[in-house]
């Protein structure tokens, strides 16, 4: 089986079927009286989230809004992208886009946009980033919704809210936890049939999440189920030794189509992808029974 797969990964090139597409990736909508305020140029508010599709970061939409009066804002507000260590912001910005004061509503909260396109900052599936919103001057202060007073149901479990005064303070998580009002926008790289982990390869691992959902049934989609007809069996196998070690091309967004040109796989390679999978599911359920 080993040389078999050898000479898989000798026949086999990389390939890409599809254009990227701008594409809502995380979410987060509260219903709540709180929100978490600048405090003109000194402060920043910021908010992590774990990107769920591959490609480049496209624009970023924050809830917010300005109250006037007393708290009348002249500075512009900022938005800045950040890595992220231990959950946390950090770091220099990756980018930092500035739009006009008369974007953000007075008096209630709507979703603002700001575009980072420009920067086609690459994620990756499972990769924890952050966003912070801070003003150009004073007096600037600006208000984003959290659910800090709504309990843990509303949390945004894939992130985290927080704050720093500036300049260059430590973060802080924002207290009581809480998450804000945001979207995220992804300019998706193209989906690879075969590639059912979304890791932008079709290889083993792929075989080990099928093995890992052997005929289970469900939508169209439901982890392993390579061929989108609602079960994992057989035919995702195939999907996969046809598109053994296809990759998403370097470039993200804009990079284009490209034709395959490998040959069509053979039945020997079918055949030696398909024991891989009945080997990985039988020791799957040998350690289940062993526990």
């Amino acid at each position: 089986m080993k040389s078999t797969l050898g000479a898989v990964v000798v026949i086999l090139a990389s390939a890409i079927c599809a254009n990227a597409a701008v594409t809502l990736d995380q979410q987060h909508d509260t219903a709540t009286a709180t929100a978490d305020s600048s405090n003109g140029s000194v402060s920043e508010m910021a908010q992590t989230f774990t990107v769920g599709i591959a490609g480049t970061l496209d624009h970023i939409d924050v809830s917010m809004f300005q109250l006037g009066s007393i708290f009348t804002t002249s500075g512009d507000p900022k938005l800045s992208v950040y890595n992220t260590a231990a959950g946390a912001p950090t770091g220099a910005p990756l980018t930092t886009i500035q739009i006009s004061t008369t974007l953000v509503p007075l008096g209630s909260a709507a979703f603002v946009t700001f575009d980072v396109s420009g920067a086609a900052i690459p994620v990756t599936v499972g990769e924890v980033l952050a966003f912070g919103v801070s003003t150009t001057s004073d007096p600037g202060p600006y208000f984003m919704p959290d659910d800090t007073d709504t309990g843990a149901i509303d949390d945004y479990t894939a992130g985290a809210a927080y704050r720093r005064t500036l300049p260059a303070q430590p973060w802080q998580l924002l207290q009581p936890f809480g998450d804000h009002e945001f979207r995220t926008y992804v300019n998706a790289l193209p989906v690879i049939p075969g590639d059912v982990d979304h890791n932008g390869v079709v290889n083993g691992l792929d075989i080990e999440l099928i093995a890992g959902h052997w005929l289970s049934t469900g939508a169209p989609g439901i982890p392993g189920d390579a061929d989108n007809n609602g079960v994992v069996n057989g035919l995702d196998i195939s999907v996969i030794s046809a598109h053994w070690l296809f990759t998403t091309p370097t470039g993200g967004s804009g990079a284009g189509n490209t034709t395959n040109t490998v040959p069509e796989p053979s039945s020997l390679i079918l055949a030696a992808l398909g024991g891989l999978t009945l080997l990985m599911i039988s020791r799957r359920r040998a350690l289940q029974s062993a526990v």
